[in-house]
Formats: C-alpha cells, structure tokens, sequence
C-alpha cells in the first residue's frame, strides 16, 4: 500500500492481521467496574493524615505514625506480599477476596509472614520512628480512595 495508507485501505478479502492487536490494552482505557462484593475497613493505625488520595501521584492514603506506632491490618486476609518494593519500602500486601487488597507500606518492621492468615485488627507492622504508613485500597486491581471504605474517625 502506498505510505500513510490506513486500515481503511484494507480490501474485505484480506486476511485479518495476526500483530498484537491494541485491545490489550482496552481495558485499561474503559473506565474500571466497581467491585461486586463491598468491603468495610478500619483505620490501619493512629495518626494525623497527612496525604490525601488524588491518582496517579498519591494512590492511597499517608498517615503519620509516632514512633513505636503499630500498623494493623484494616480488614481480615491473608498476607500475599511482603518485603521491599521500589517507592513503598518494607511492605504488606493483604488480600481480602477476589477483588480487594490493601497495601500497608513505608513499614520499618513487617510483623507477619507471607501466606500467614491476618485477622481485623491485628498487628502487621511496626514504625520504629516516626514515619508516614502509605494505605492503599485496590477494587479489582485498581487504586480506590481509603477514606470511602473507612469509618469517620471520631
């Protein structure tokens, strides 16, 4: 075909091209569905929040925590990730149901091991010094605001 000549120029007869086709990527453009099942969460530690979810820069929450403050686990689970990843530092990734996670990170100390079962409430991490927790909540894979699923804090 002659040079800028389109998918228009196509004839009906021509074979359907067998490249990586863009719909791979659809997904990603559509908006996200809401996930079916809803979740209820409690707040992840004490502390002032001091950043706010407003994607793609900041995709959870951050929370200071005092030193020697515990991170507990906002809703039951069981812990899928834990180590280091580039730009969370020490974290805890905990699944809930097929479609919610939360991510618990910038900890000093993770307290639990990967694949132990996680109870509402229960410790998962430790700030040694004060420190900002990073708190995600993902809906099918997807960032959503925390502070949507967390009760007001009184």
């Amino acid at each position: 075909p002659p040079a800028g000549a389109g998918i228009s120029a196509a004839k009906a007869t021509d074979k359907p091209a067998t490249t990586t086709a863009p719909r791979a990527a659809a997904p990603d453009t559509t908006p996200s569905k809401p996930p079916a099942s809803a979740i209820r969460l409690q707040w992840p530690a004490d502390g002032r929040v001091t950043g706010s979810f407003a994607p793609p820069a900041e995709k959870g929450l951050r929370i200071e925590v005092p030193a020697g403050g515990k991170v507990r686990a906002a809703a039951p689970g069981w812990a899928i990730h834990v180590g280091t990843l580039r730009g969370y530092g020490q974290l805890v990734i905990i699944k809930h149901n097929d479609d919610w996670l939360t991510v618990y990170g910038n900890l000093d100390r993770p307290l639990v091991k990967e694949n132990d079962r996680i109870s509402a409430g229960q410790d998962i991490g430790t700030m040694s010094r004060a420190n900002e927790l990073h708190f995600e909540v993902r809906g099918n894979g997807k960032p959503v605001n925390p502070a949507s699923y967390l009760p007001p804090r009184g």
